[in-house]
């Protein structure tokens, strides 16, 4: 009911989060500690005390084994687990391209400090290049099998972006460039923004 009522509590703002969680977090949050103590705790002479332990640790253990057990499932079907093979194949080309440019960037460099001989640059250049302009067309011609795992690369993206405006927002403020009430307004509307990203698509 906690759980529930805080996902209801929250719908109308923008600190909402989906529904999906609500159900999970209450079919993962495993119970029967403080029952179990509190059945622990009736008097001997209690009557129905052996009954009423034997029942609470039978809904104890019937609560760890399925809903422990179930929890995955759970998740699956909520499709919560955005790990995907072809996310991981995007991300390793991405990544890939990154560190071939960087080294580039690096080669330009060590060529105008003269830090490297004229023949050794055009080499490691030509060849740099070359993986770089197969990486280039491995991501030209890369394609997702569904809109979901294009969207979430979207995702992706848009919540890189919106830390890059917070960054630059903040380094405004430091500068002088803004002032607090300013910078206060941006910066909350931006968290409310990367707080919806996160919820999206799930």
């Amino acid at each position: 009911m906690v759980v529930f009522s805080t996902w209801g509590a929250f719908l109308k703002t923008s600190y909402k989060f989906p529904f999906s969680w609500s159900v999970v977090m209450s079919w993962g949050g495993i119970r029967g500690a403080l029952t179990m103590v509190l059945a622990l705790s009736l008097p001997d002479s209690f009557k129905y005390k052996e009954v009423i332990v034997t029942m609470v640790f039978g809904v104890v253990l019937l609560s760890i084994f399925l809903q422990g057990i179930t929890v995955p499932f759970v998740i699956k079907f909520f499709k919560l687990n955005t790990s995907n093979e072809e996310i991981f194949k995007f991300e390793e080309l991405k990544t890939k391209t990154a560190i071939i440019q960087h080294i580039i960037s690096e080669l330009n460099e060590m060529k105008n400090k003269m830090l490297i001989t004229e023949k050794v640059y055009d080499e490691l250049l030509t060849e740099y290049r070359n993986t770089l302009d197969s990486l280039n067309k491995q991501m030209q011609n890369f394609t997702f099998s569904t809109d979901e795992i294009k969207n979430e690369e979207v995702l992706k993206f848009k919540r890189e972006l919106f830390m890059k405006e917070k960054q630059y927002l903040i380094d405004l403020y430091h500068s002088g460039s803004v002032s607090r009430k300013v910078y206060r307004k941006l910066s909350d509307e931006l968290d409310a923004k990367l707080f919806e990203i996160e919820n999206m698509g799930i």
